[in-house]
């Protein structure tokens, strides 16, 4: 049977339900996305179910322990559900997964779990937890307020284990050590048991992240099921190598129209850790080498090209990203720097973006450019639809949107000898 804890716990749940039903909330916070993830928290409630049953077939898991069970499912199961999008970023999650079930924290909250305070005593503990909480996270709460608050919390928990502590003492003589122990390590077993499920799952969720990136980048509606097998087969369900799979990867799988061109995309992916470590090696033994001068070699490119592949790279994505908005939208975006700063920044960039970006009051043409560390520029855009493409370099920033003569329409383009601008 539940405790008393647990009892109070369900109930101020379910007032919390009710009232926000009265209030026309969750329908309207929910609505398609729960629709979306209703199957997800199906499965994870089938596999919880079969977790608790194997539990009560190994002897770990009694009838009487449903209670203890349900309260850890709303309060930490769904946690750790919801938690597992987090996985692909964080690289050590698993393994604090695995252990922080055994730490000193998670065996203090076993511990005041097994003895509870009186009803009436946990009614207003439990209400005075939320009031902290729910302050805590509240914007408009000041500083001070919210370090009340938590210091509240934290004497909250020590006096329930304090309590359960003397509990635990008064009643040695008498305590049933089976029962005990394993309500004591039943949040632990629970916890670590949910693993098998929650590594599928974040498979699963990262590579649905992966394809909505495609589909986005590139307009399209759905992503082929040859493209998507050879995007599943050749990662190896690697997480955190589909979850770098981003940017123009996906807009170059989106494009792929089938096998061999998916393969050849995602053999790019895996080839360029390699390919852009050689670069920076490069790039920085040409930077000492070259620094501040204005000399070319023997192709007229200039040998000082500091930020050059990397300015390039950039304005390549934000092309990328140009193009799919329109195909959307059927207009260029004026904000879309500011919407993913950090894609355009960092790694031998400014920590800020630096770049000017210009896009017609009509949203039919746009153009970008930036200057590197060695003053040379650079540019790109459109001046019409997609698919229309120009691209610009010159020791001063374009004048005016893509056209002719200052702009090209193709980057391998041969200047003529009698150019004033030099080849990159």
């Amino acid at each position: 049977m539940p405790n008393h804890r647990e009892i109070v716990a369900l109930f101020l749940i379910a007032v919390l339900i009710a009232f926000g039903l009265v209030r026309g909330g969750p329908p309207r916070v929910l609505g398609r996305a729960f629709v979306k993830v209703l199957p997800l928290v199906l499965l994870f409630l089938g596999y919880f179910t079969l977790e608790v049953l194997l539990g009560l077939r190994t002897g770990l898991w009694r009838w009487d322990f449903w209670g203890a069970t349900l309260f850890w499912l709303l309060f930490s199961g769904f946690g750790i559900f919801l938690s597992s999008v987090k996985a692909a970023k964080d690289g050590r999650y698993f393994l604090r997964l695995t252990l922080d079930p055994l730490g000193f924290s998670a065996m203090a909250v076993a511990l005041v779990s097994v003895f509870v305070f009186p009803p009436a005593v946990e009614l207003v503990v439990q209400v005075v937890a939320i009031c902290c909480v729910l302050m805590m996270f509240e914007p408009s709460v000041g500083l001070a307020a919210k370090r009340s608050a938590k210091n509240i919390l934290l004497l909250i928990f020590g006096a329930m284990l304090a309590y359960s502590i003397l509990q635990l003492i008064a009643q040695w003589p008498t305590v049933n050590w089976e029962t005990t122990w394993k309500q004591f390590v039943l949040p632990i077993w629970l916890g670590v048991a949910l693993i098998p499920f929650v590594f599928p799952l974040a498979i699963y969720l990262e590579h649905g992240v992966a394809f909505s990136h495609a589909k986005a980048s590139t307009g399209r509606k759905s992503i082929p099921w040859t493209v998507r097998l050879a995007f599943i087969v050749r990662l190896h369900l690697r997480l955190r190598r589909i979850a770098a799979f981003r940017h123009r990867w996906a807009y170059e799988l989106g494009r792929a129209t089938g096998w061999k061109e998916a393969m050849a995309v995602i053999d790019d992916f895996c080839a360029a850790p390699a390919r852009e470590r050689h670069e920076r090696e490069e790039e920085a033994r040409r930077a000492e080498r070259y620094a501040g001068t204005d000399e070319l070699d023997e192709r007229g490119r200039r040998l000082d090209r500091r930020e050059f592949d990397r300015t390039k790279r950039v304005l390549t994505l934000l092309f990328n990203r140009q193009l799919g908005h329109y195909r959307n939208g059927q207009r260029y975006l004026a904000d879309l720097v500011d919407r993913h700063p950090e894609d355009y920044s960092g790694e031998g960039l400014p920590v800020a973006p630096d770049l000017t970006l210009v896009v017609s009051d009509d949203g039919q043409s746009w153009y970008a450019w930036r200057r590197t560390v060695t003053g040379w520029c650079f540019g790109i855009g459109a001046a019409a639809a997609p698919n229309d493409k120009w691209k610009y370099e010159g020791a001063d920033p374009p004048r005016r949107g893509p056209s002719e003569p200052e702009w090209i329409n193709d980057m391998t383009t041969v200047l003529p000898a009698h150019s004033n601008r030099r080849r990159t």
